[in-house]
């Protein structure tokens, strides 16, 4: 189960960096703005932290007797 929501933060992450590199605010890049790239930059750590904890129950669920 934690597999699969870290498959769908991961996807949704992908989505948001196409979002923000076609979307202009102020005549600028959505990508360009400072505070977009602090969340996305949260983002991609929270979805990194998943993957690690997803891949290291997977680990202790295989290798436990």
């Amino acid at each position: 189960m934690g597999q699969m929501a870290t498959g769908m933060a991961r996807a949704a992450f992908e989505l948001a960096i196409e979002y923000v590199h076609e979307r202009r605010q102020g005549g600028a890049l959505l990508a360009d703005h400072q505070m977009v790239q602090y969340r996305l930059g949260t983002m991609a750590r929270k979805v990194e932290t998943m993957r690690a904890v997803a891949r290291r129950a997977t680990e202790y669920t295989l290798l436990s007797p």
